[in-house]
């Protein structure tokens, strides 16, 4: 429960040992000795696996070893740059930096497992104690936005050592929530949002449609662009999945669907939107929205082009902060993602994975999400199944700006995906 709960708190609430240490890393590692524990003493079956369950298992091990063998070549790569490398402290030691991130990605896996094989734990009841979470994450993110806007100082949880502040058209607003960036933390919001809607078609308990609609209004407060764009991804999909099957919810759907476009237009001409989504992207009016773009597209070009030195297996988890300087189009004076000693990210997954994990790495994420996006064709089809896949495809265009694969509530989402696409009626 607490591991569920807690996931939200990934720098609000932690304990800065050199990194943030997180309750749920805490409870995991509690759950992991126990698990051991029990199979050493025991040797009953804790957890059970369906065939597709074990294959989406066996695919994310897969990619567990290739960041091993590409973490091991990117020492070899690293070797000619380490005399050169800063080391302010013991985290940012390349050794340890990607030792500590295989460690993020064994926990991601074994809790993946964990959720999708223990059975004796309904689905409900894991995404009720999610739900508690997201609602105490939102809670507070509102609280720092609305405190912040209105000229006040937020005090702010423990470990939270920094909060991304201002963006338009709020530019003293505290956006980062629990998370330490806005976009950060729209995603989760994005998937609380499935999550409260596909638990209201499952239930029909009007309390979960008003508290997927709580997220969704959440998302006002990260003022994350990707956030605007994947959410209405995930909107577009779900309503075209659900409205669109039949010739009764289609005589529904057109007049809705009228609406939308209606709603839209006005939502799209809002302040709002013009300053988040249509100014950042089009950097028409403001000079720090072209920074934060040339910052973006210059992270994933370097990005690439160390892709393009280190194909294989890529340059090892973690180390793209430490080539990013000799790979970086600006100079070391006017690059526009230096902050002091925080290390560069590629802040896109895809390019993430391919930077780090090389080609190997790459087809074995790729068809991981390919395979748990599959299984959407062995389901119920039913109303909770479609919301869900919709949330995928949301999820996969958050990822265009997201920092890394390694943050564990997205394994959970996954996690909670799989049991539903192969639930049968005799399970529910």
């Amino acid at each position: 429960m607490i591991s569920v709960v807690t996931l939200p708190f990934t720098y609000a609430g932690t304990l800065n040992v050199g990194f943030p240490l997180k309750v749920y890393e805490v409870a995991n590692l509690l759950l992991f000795l126990t698990y051991i524990i029990h199979w050493a003493t025991d040797r009953s079956p804790q957890l059970v696996f369906q065939l597709e369950e074990r294959r989406a298992i066996g695919l994310a091990c897969a990619y567990f070893v290739a960041a091993i063998i590409s973490s091991v070549y990117g020492y070899e790569i690293l070797k000619d740059y380490r005399m050169v490398i800063r080391i302010d402290s013991w985290r940012h030691d390349p050794s340890i930096a990607s030792a500590l991130k295989i460690g993020y990605l064994f926990f991601d896996i074994f809790v993946f497992a964990y959720i999708i094989g223990i059975k004796g734990i309904p689905l409900e009841r894991i995404c009720n104690w999610w739900i508690i979470g997201a609602v105490l994450a939102a809670l507070y993110g509102w609280y720092l936005f609305i405190a912040s806007v209105s000229g006040h100082n937020p005090i702010p949880l423990p470990g939270q050592e920094r909060l991304q502040a201002g963006a338009p058209p709020f530019p003293n607003a505290i956006r980062s929530g629990t998370f330490v960036e806005g976009n950060f933390v729209s995603l989760y919001y994005l998937v609380s949002t499935v999550l409260g809607f596909m638990m209201f078609c499952r239930t029909w308990m009007i309390r979960y449609a008003f508290l997927g609609g709580f997220f969704l209004f959440s998302q006002i407060h990260t003022l994350s662009t990707i956030g605007v764009l994947s959410n209405a991804t995930f909107l577009m999909i779900a309503f075209i999945m659900t409205c669109f099957t039949s010739r009764v919810s289609v005589m529904i759907a057109i007049p809705a669907f009228w609406l939308m476009i209606c709603g839209g237009s006005v939502v799209a001409m809002s302040p709002y939107f013009q300053s988040v989504v249509i100014d950042k992207l089009s950097d028409s009016s403001d000079s720090a929205a072209e920074g934060s773009r040339l910052e973006r597209e210059n992270s994933i070009l370097a990005g690439y082009d160390m892709f393009k030195e280190h194909p294989l297996f890529g340059i090892g988890l973690s180390n793209y902060g430490y080539l990013y300087p000799y790979y970086s189009q600006f100079s070391s004076s006017d690059d526009p993602s230096s902050r002091g000693d925080i290390k560069a990210i590629t802040n896109n997954i895809y390019s993430e994975v391919s930077t780090e994990t090389g080609i190997v790495g790459s087809v074995i994420f790729l068809s991981f999400c390919a395979y748990v996006t599959l299984l959407y064709r062995k389901s119920l089809r039913d109303l909770p199944q479609r919301i869900m896949l919709a949330g995928i495809f949301g999820v996969f265009v958050a990822w265009l700006a997201y920092p890394t694969f390694s943050i564990l509530f997205q394994w959970v989402f996954f996690a909670l995906a799989i049991r539903l696409f192969l639930e049968t009626p005799d399970t529910i």
